[in-house]
């Protein structure tokens, strides 16, 4: 929904809406999507207290971790971003999108078809 969509103060305001309604794990989400439009719009240190919140509350989710590392990206805190997806990796060791996103960017390899598998802690 976030990547597709046209209008994201629209995109905001659902996420936003439907935090109030649902399982807790279904709010959760909807603040995860709230988040995901502030990382797209650049509104980086809301997007990082969210997704840091979120990881906090549910340690076991890769995309949560996921997200942090990306805007910690976009604020150019390559270190604390790189700390973020080697923890995820020795979480999530069998997450082949968490170990592309890490092998993306920060190798600068042009072919990760072999490096995927490899353990790249």
């Amino acid at each position: 929904r976030v990547l597709t969509a046209g209008d994201n103060q629209a995109t905001l305001q659902y996420f936003q809406a439907t935090q109030a309604q649902g399982t807790e794990e279904q709010r959760m989400v909807a603040r995860y999507g709230e988040a995901l439009v502030y990382l797209k719009v650049q509104r980086l240190t809301a997007a990082e207290k969210i997704l840091a919140n979120l990881v906090s509350r549910y340690p076991n989710q890769p995309y949560y971790l996921s997200a942090l590392a990306r805007c910690n990206l976009e604020a150019k805190q390559y270190g604390k971003a790189l700390k973020i997806y080697q923890q995820g990796i020795r979480q999530f060791p069998t997450n082949k999108a968490l170990k592309f996103e890490y092998v993306f960017e920060f190798s600068g390899a042009q072919s990760v078809s072999g490096i995927v598998g490899a353990n790249p802690c």
